[in-house]
């Protein structure tokens, strides 16, 4: 079992795909909705938040839903939501029935979005500032758009 493990890991280490530096500026930069659904992330929403709003790509909103948390996220995302505009601050609705927790928070943030393209993450991770001109770049190199 270790064996397969480090195998798959070292595999993956090698294989997966490096995003490289952006080599120039983007001609035309497609928006980018950011959807982040959070239910009782408290200890990192803000860390998460503060990090894609620190970018440095010129197109982006960062739509953050507030899942029915009984701690204070909607309240951290709310405050932030006031100190910067690309940030959107939804709380959940009622789930209907038939749909799960996570899906429909991330298909509430989909209905507000406006993006070109839509990236989907959780509450926790703290991006880099090049993260979204990264990706982006690299999705068009790749003929991936």
């Amino acid at each position: 079992m270790i064996v397969s493990v480090i195998v798959y890991l070292t595999a993956n280490m090698i294989y997966l795909v490096r995003l490289e530096p952006v080599t120039g500026k983007l001609d035309d930069p497609p928006m980018v909705s950011v959807c982040v659904p959070a239910r009782d992330e408290e200890r990192g929403i803000a860390a998460c938040l503060e990090s894609l709003l620190a970018q440095d790509y010129p197109r982006f909103e960062v739509i953050a839903v507030n899942d029915h948390s009984s701690d204070r996220t909607g309240e951290l995302i709310r405050e932030l939501a006031e100190k910067d505009s690309r940030l959107i601050a939804l709380d959940g609705k009622d789930l209907p029935q038939g749909w799960l927790g996570k899906p429909f928070a991330l298909h509430q943030a989909f209905q507000k979005s406006k993006g070109d393209i839509l990236l989907f993450t959780d509450a926790d991770p703290v991006f880099k500032p090049h993260a979204l001109s990264k990706a982006i770049s690299t999705m068009r190199e790749k003929g991936l758009d």
